[in-house]
């Protein structure tokens, strides 16, 4: 696994590029009705720009659980129904919910993802599994280490539950962020920042099989501030992560293509 290393490949991206990035994909989507209206293919539209006054999350440790971070993938679609990773203060725990659109309302499904208050979650859901990578802040606190789970999905009782094997530990402390993305040939990457530099890891054949975290080793993944974070996206023939440096004042994109 040492060997890959040497192959991914840095670029600083300017400014303007991250701007008219956000701008081209924007206009994508107001453009092409196909995005907006998914069909019944795809979760139904909204109607309109509305909302409702949900439960609340006050709970000790807890603190925006929906919040902005690259982690803040929290809901999904499957069979019909939206479903959130959502934090249950009569649990005490973040735990899968099924939103009742006629009655706007969250159904607790009993399902925990995680029972420790200041962790945050990342999940993906592929259609057959759903992937979750949940760890606290702090890296210092072995509390707060990055677990990794994944839960099936049974069409019949309409429920989730944990493989098992899972959860599996990946790192031994807390970061600010734990990301995570599917790559094309079926692997399970995270990426972190810790000690001021960017950490990748990715399974080994078996999603309960993790190569240790590493350095991604590249000069400009080191020497970040404290508040620094990184994300990690999967595309056509490789995978991709993206790091912010407040000294330099930039973003950074890193990628790996699947064959090195």
């Amino acid at each position: 696994p040492r060997a890959r290393q040497v192959t991914w490949r840095a670029a600083r991206l300017p400014r303007v590029l991250l701007a008219s990035v956000a701008l081209t994909v924007l206009a994508a989507v107001l453009a092409v009705p196909s995005l907006l209206d998914s069909g019944s293919d795809g979760p139904p539209a909204i109607a309109a720009d509305v909302g409702t006054v949900d439960f609340s999350f006050a709970a000790n440790g807890v603190n925006a659980p929906t919040g902005r971070k690259p982690e803040a993938a929290k809901l999904w679609f499957n069979d019909g129904s939206w479903w959130g990773a959502l934090f249950l203060p009569a649990r005490d725990a973040y735990v899968i919910q099924q939103f009742d659109a006629d009655a706007r309302t969250w159904i607790d499904s009993g399902v925990i993802i995680d029972d420790r208050n200041a962790s945050r979650a990342d999940l993906l859901w592929d259609g057959t599994h759903l992937y979750v990578i949940s760890g606290g802040t702090d890296p210092r606190s072995a509390k707060h280490l990055a677990l990794f789970s994944r839960f099936s999905y049974d069409a019949t009782s309409r429920r989730y539950s944990l493989d098992r094997g899972f959860p599996v530990r990946i790192t031994e402390a807390g970061a600010e962020t734990f990301v995570l993305d599917r790559d094309d040939l079926g692997r399970i990457w995270v990426t972190y920042t810790q000690d001021k530099t960017v950490f990748v890891t990715h399974t080994r054949g078996d999603d309960r099989e993790w190569l240790p975290p590493y350095r991604l080793p590249l000069a400009e993944a080191q020497s970040l501030a404290d508040d620094d974070i990184s994300s990690i996206v999967a595309f056509d023939g490789g995978i991709g992560v993206m790091w912010s440096d407040q000294t330099d004042g930039a973003m950074y994109f890193a990628s790996l293509a699947n064959d090195a």
